[in-house]
Order: C-alpha cells, then sequence, then structure tokens
C-alpha cells in the first residue's frame, strides 16, 4: 500500500513541475513580446523625434539665413529657400506695412518678423507637415559714430599760405593722399601725421608739420623752411642746399640731389624699412543720398537753388534733424547766408547738391554738439571719386565746390564730401573734416578738426557698414508657415 501511495505522489508532483514550467514560458513570451513591442515603438519615437529635430534645425538655418541677408543688405524679394535635400527650410521675410505685416524686406526703422518652415522629407513638404519658427525683430539705425581721417584727398592736395591746421581738441589727427601730389607752403599743427600714400610731398618755406610725415612710395622734397616735428619717412629724399627749417629722424632709401651739408646736418638717415609699420591710406567710399542713412531726419527739398530757398527751408525744420535736398539743382549759391546774422543749427542737418558756392556764408552750432553735412553725391559705386557723372536723370551732374572768402563754420563739426575738388578761399574758419578728389587751400585758412563722418560708412577702413541693426525681440515655435506666406 505504501509503494502505491508513493507512486501517486511522484505522478502528482511531475504535473505540477509541468505546469510551473509551462508558466515559466508563457512568461518569457510575454516579458520578450513587450520588449519587443516596447523596443519597436521606441525606435519609431527616436525616428520621429530625429525628423522633428532635423525639421527644427532647418528652420532656424532658414531664419539665420534671412537675418544675414538683411544685415548685409541683401535681402532681395524676402523669400528664401535652401536645397531640397532633406531636410530643407522655406523662408519669408515681413515688414509692418500701415499696421499690417506684408511680403518684404524693412527698411530703417521697420518693425519685421521672419517665418521659416523645416521639412524632413519631400512628402512632408507636399504636405506642409514641418516644423515653424518665427523670429520677430526690430531694425534699429547702426549707431552712427564718426569716422575718418580729418582730410582725406583720393587725387591731390595743395596748401598756401599762413593757414592754421590742427586738431581742435588737442586730439592725434591726419591728413591723407591716396594718389597724387602734395604741396605745402602751410602750417599743420599738433600732434598731426601726412600721410601720402601713391604722391610726392613738395614742402617748402611756411610748411610745418607737427606729426609724423610718410611719402610711402614716391619723393620727399624739402626746401627753405619747411619743417617737420616727427619722423619723415619716404622711399626717395631729396633736401634742398636751400633749407633752413628743422627736421626729426629721417627714413628713406634712396637720397640721390640732397645736398651733402644737409644730410650731415639732419643725418643719419635710415633705411625706410628701421621707420616700422607702414600706414594704411583706406580707398575712396562712394556716397549719394539714401533716406535710409538719415532715420529721424525730415527731407525737405529746396524750392530754389539760392540762400533764400535755402534759409527757407532751415527756418521749415522748426529745429528738428533735417536734410535739404537740391539735387536738382545745377548749383547751390548759399553766399551771404548768414553774413548779417549767423544761421545759427540747433539740430543737425545735411545739405545735399550737384555743388555749392560759399562766400560769407557762416553757419554755427548751438551747443557745439550740432553737425553740418555739405555733400556733393558720388553715384558710380566704384570704389573711385566719379566727378561729372549723372545718377542717370540727365539732371544732376556734380561740379566742383568753392568756399570763397570770410566763410565760418564755428561750434559745430561740418563734413564736406564730394567726389570733385574743393577749393579754399582766403580767411575761411571751418571746424569738421573734408572727403574730396582733390583739396586746394589758398591762404589763411584756419582749420580744426572735428570728428563728423558720414552714416553708413567707415572712413577709416574705406568701407560701408550695414545700414541697420538687428534687435531681435521675440523667438518662437509657431504653427503658421512660411509656405502658407507665400514662400515657395
Amino acid at each position: 500500500m505504501r509503494l502505491i501511495s508513493l507512486a501517486r505522489a511522484s505522478r502528482d508532483d511531475r504535473g505540477s513541475a509541468l505546469a510551473a514550467v509551462v508558466g515559466i514560458v508563457l512568461l518569457t513570451v510575454v516579458v520578450a513580446l513587450t520588449v519587443a513591442t516596447t523596443t519597436v515603438q521606441s525606435l519609431e519615437r527616436t525616428d520621429d523625434t530625429r525628423d522633428t529635430v532635423s525639421a527644427e534645425f532647418a528652420a532656424e538655418a532658414g531664419v539665420a539665413v534671412a537675418q544675414a541677408a538683411i544685415e548685409g543688405a541683401a535681402c532681395g524679394g524676402g523669400t528664401f529657400a535652401s536645397s531640397s535635400a532633406a531636410p530643407f527650410h522655406r523662408t519669408i521675410v515681413q515688414h509692418v506695412v500701415g499696421g499690417v505685416m506684408t511680403n518684404g524686406c524693412p527698411t530703417a526703422d521697420e518693425e519685421y518678423r521672419i517665418v521659416a518652415t523645416g521639412y524632413d522629407s519631400a512628402a512632408s513638404y507636399a504636405a506642409d507637415d514641418g516644423r515653424s519658427v518665427e523670429a520677430r525683430y526690430e531694425a534699429v539705425p547702426q549707431p552712427f559714430a564718426p569716422t575718418g581721417p580729418a582730410m582725406y584727398s583720393h587725387g591731390g592736395m595743395s596748401f598756401g599760405n599762413n593757414g592754421d591746421i590742427q586738431p581742435l581738441t588737442g586730439d592725434d589727427m591726419s591728413i591723407m593722399m591716396h594718389d597724387g601730389d602734395l604741396v605745402c607752403a602751410n602750417s599743420i599743427s599738433g600732434n598731426t601725421d601726412v600721410i601720402v600714400k601713391s604722391g610726392n610731398l613738395t614742402a617748402g618755406n611756411g610748411c610745418e608739420i607737427g606729426g609724423d610725415t610718410w611719402v610711402l612710395s614716391g619723393s620727399a622734397t624739402l626746401a627753405n623752411g619747411a619743417s617737420i616735428a616727427g619722423k619723415l619717412v619716404a622711399s626717395h629724399l631729396v633736401i634742398e642746399n636751400n633749407h633752413s627749417g628743422t627736421l626729426g629722424p629721417l627714413y628713406a632709401d634712396d637720397t640721390t640731389g640732397s645736398a651733402p651739408g644737409q644730410l650731415a646736418d639732419h643725418g643719419p638717415v635710415q633705411s625706410k624699412s628701421a621707420a616700422g609699420a607702414m600706414p594704411r591710406v583706406p580707398g575712396w567710399v562712394d556716397f549719394e543720398f539714401e533716406a535710409a542713412d538719415w532715420p529721424g531726419y525730415t527731407v525737405v527739398t529746396l524750392s530754389g537753388c539760392n540762400r533764400t530757398a535755402a534759409k527757407s527751408a532751415l527756418d521749415s525744420l522748426a529745429g528738428a534733424p533735417g536734410v535739404l535736398n537740391a539735387l536738382h539743382c545745377i548749383e547751390l549759391d548759399l553766399t551771404g547766408l548768414g553774413q548779417t546774422t549767423v544761421q545759427t543749427l540747433t539740430a543737425n542737418v545735411a545739405i545735399f547738391a550737384p555743388s555749392f558756392k560759399l562766400s560769407q556764408t557762416k553757419f554755427a552750432g548751438q551747443t557745439g554738439n550740432e553737425r553740418l553735412w555739405l555733400v556733393t553725391p558720388d553715384y558710380i559705386d566704384n570704389g573711385v571719386p566719379s566727378c561729372g557723372e549723372a545718377d542717370g536723370t540727365g539732371i544732376i551732374v556734380p561740379d566742383d565746390t568753392s568756399l570763397a572768402n570770410s566763410s565760418e563754420f564755428t561750434n559745430l563739426a561740418v563734413m564736406l564730401y564730394t567726389p570733385c575738388s574743393i577749393s579754399f578761399g582766403n580767411s575761411l574758419v571751418i571746424h569738421g573734416q573734408v572727403y574730396a578728389n582733390s583739396i586746394h587751400v589758398k591762404q589763411h585758412l584756419t582749420y580744426r578738426y572735428a570728428p563728423t563722418g558720414l552714416p553708413g560708412t567707415n572712413l577709416t577702413e574705406g568701407t560701408d557698414t550695414p545700414p541697420i541693426e538687428l534687435a531681435l525681440s521675440s523667438y518662437r515655435n509657431t504653427s503658421t508657415t512660411a509656405k502658407s506666406l507665400g514662400a515657395p
């Protein structure tokens, strides 16, 4: 009996073990299926995430492309598209017109937005199912900082007798010539450097230069009482026998033609290469009238081409910054403006004309912080002065500008710009800068360098600067796509 009971118990244990094994197998299968399902779902989510991220990056790239185009004044029609290789973007720029966002690129002071949509495939593009980013900007005019030398001539410069040229506040200043010769018989006082890039220097009696003088590739000829306080650097140096002025250190590679006694008195003459790094004379900057360069200025077109029309336009500004447009004239004759009562400026003013005539013309600033620009435009964007070139209308023909006797520009900074020549008559008083093709001074010029510059330019580097600066006001994802706004 006991053996029978043991046999039955053994069969019952084997049945229980089988059930346990089957249960473990089933549990393993369930776990495996769960893991497999989770893995597949995870992979699908990974693919979705990857596609979303790539589309997002493409959209952000679209914003960057549009932003760079606007900063570089190359926005064009305001739509941008990358290649169709996935991922890719479609981007559009809109600006505010009459309070409404309108497709197109902004000008200065206009609010605008960039909407860029990224797509991970051609199918998502066809369905317009991408990731969109919206960037809103305020277009802020680039802060204006005066640049450039005290005087810049591209093609020649001469100074007559009994002048006084120096900084207004004791700062360093420079006089630069790109091409042509410099003839000096005038006082250039203070710590003023003179740099002649391609021409020659002839310095005679009355020429006194307070800083360094660089004649980068030509000859420097010194005669009579010519004096240079700083160092003189030239490829070829000639000190004539009648020279009686004082000189600083001399650097030249060739002294053929110099009086031996003069070389002995002023020597030794060192090699030009020992003078140190040569200064750079920047190229010419073309400048014409563009309203975007003058944000916040009221533009007034003159009713005539004389001082009466100019004074009427100045009075109409009522103390606000303004631009007087006389480009329809042949010459703007300001003779006698301010002769009886000095024309006082209480805000900055720019005057554009094909040429100017100024005799007994007197401007002054009320506080000393005012600026005045007298500009003859250069319409040909070629990096050299283009005098006498029309703007395409056949009306505007720039010509030389003449500043005759007893004109004064005081207690303000004035910029004189022309692609032609500027001739200074007798007994002139000017605070500011001069930028011209050629500059000719007769005598008795009192000139004080006051940095003025031109908006939208860097005259120190010889380059244009972007007219606007971007100020980001918001950056967010959006459900609006660039395609729905008109992007290709």
